[in-house]
């Protein structure tokens, strides 16, 4: 029997209690916090595909002192790749807020390439960033980060 594709075809900010534009004033128990990875984690077939081999997210969480994942947190883990640049958190596609627009890593730096990451982009919501420009040397303590994915939506985060 054929099956449809799986499909939310849900508002990815059903659920935020921010809008897109300019970083809002939230309130604290909505943010997420995020913590810089203390290494680089290495582009491959398993950072560029959806996959269950999560050995090297379960790393990155472990190195900031996070759990594995449980739905039930509001933390995560940034990573970059070998050359410094920015690809996405433990469990997230993410943009950061950059001279007042939302950039995401280019899929050239290794991150996956989600749904909503696309859907983002195609509404103009986000913008790809070139190569070389979200760096993990420029994150800094209270950057806004949006964190998304196709099961949680939207949300908003905060570097610690």
């Amino acid at each position: 029997m054929p099956t449809k594709p799986l499909s939310s075809g849900r508002d990815p900010f059903a659920d935020a209690r921010f809008k897109l534009g300019t970083p809002p004033d939230p309130n604290p128990e909505t943010v997420w916090s995020l913590w810089l990875d203390t290494e680089s984690t290495p582009i491959s077939l398993f950072t560029v595909t959806k996959t269950t081999h999560r050995k090297h997210y379960d790393s990155a969480r472990a190195r900031v002192r996070l759990p594995p994942f449980s739905q039930a947190t509001k933390e995560d883990v940034l990573l970059y790749n070998p050359q410094g640049e920015i690809t996405e958190t433990s469990v997230s596609n993410v943009a950061l807020w950059r001279n007042g627009r939302w950039l995401t890593p280019p899929s050239e730096a290794g991150c996956l390439i989600g749904t909503v990451r696309r859907w983002l982009l195609e509404h103009h919501l986000i913008e790809d960033a070139d190569m070389g420009v979200l760096m993990k040397d420029a994150v800094k303590p209270g950057d806004y980060v949006l964190v998304f994915n196709a099961v949680a939506g939207c949300r908003l985060g905060r570097i610690v």
